[in-house]
């Protein structure tokens, strides 16, 4: 998303939607069914093409409206992940869970 940053800068916010049914058959579906497991102090990774892993701890859940674009903001002085997806069972809002980087990992030489 325009404006939204990459793991590997400064105070970034990595921001990321997808379908939380999807469409069977694709790569797509059920991508985020599971989103609303995550729970505060949950992990989650993130590869880069160069096989960086970046591990961030999850800190908060919340809904939104369709049209909130301040979860795409970054927060100063951190670097976080977005991860967003539809409520169920009418789409009507939007689910977003937020972690903090905890930990960077170069692939080994």
């Amino acid at each position: 998303m325009r404006g939204t940053g990459f793991p590997w800068q400064e105070e970034a916010n990595v921001y990321i939607a997808g379908h939380r049914l999807g469409y069977a058959g694709t790569g797509s579906y059920l991508q985020f069914y599971g989103l609303p497991k995550l729970r505060r102090g949950d992990e989650i990774l993130l590869r880069d093409a160069e096989g960086t892993t970046y591990t961030y701890e999850v800190f908060r859940e919340f809904v939104v409206s369709p049209d909130a674009v301040r979860v795409m903001e970054p927060l100063p002085g951190r670097n976080i992940v977005s991860l967003q997806t539809c409520t169920l069972p009418d789409h009507s809002h939007r689910l977003v869970v937020q972690g903090k980087l905890v930990e960077v990992t170069e692939p080994p030489s």
